[in-house]
């Protein structure tokens, strides 16, 4: 079984190049490959699989905040919402993947 967009050219994205290197791996000693790096995402083995959920929020309005208020305020008050919003996502076992401009990306153990 070939991977999807996988070609006899090199693989310009490391992780598919790494890919690539574990299914020829396999092929040779018959063994499956597996890595157990920490991910960042649910701080736990990267091959171990569990329920969670997923929240995806932004700052409704920001666009007119900041022609508004102008950048350096907007960005302070979208600063402070998601640090507030962090906050709160911790409270409830939540934890922060990341943050883009007004938007913020959470975890939590678990479906909800």
């Amino acid at each position: 079984m070939r991977a999807v967009g996988a070609s006899n050219h090199p693989c310009p994205h490391p992780a598919l190049s790494r890919k690539r290197e574990r299914g020829k791996a396999r092929e040779r000693t018959g063994r499956a490959y597996t890595e157990s790096a920490d991910s960042p995402i649910i701080g736990r083995s990267m091959t171990e699989r569990r329920a969670l959920t997923i929240l995806f929020a932004d700052v409704s309005g920001s666009t007119k905040l900041f022609e508004a208020r102008g950048d350096e305020a907007a960005m302070r008050i979208v600063g402070g919402v998601l640090v507030a919003l962090a906050e709160v996502a911790a409270r409830h076992g939540g934890r922060v993947v990341k943050t883009i401009g007004d938007e913020i990306m959470c975890t939590f153990p678990g479906p909800l």
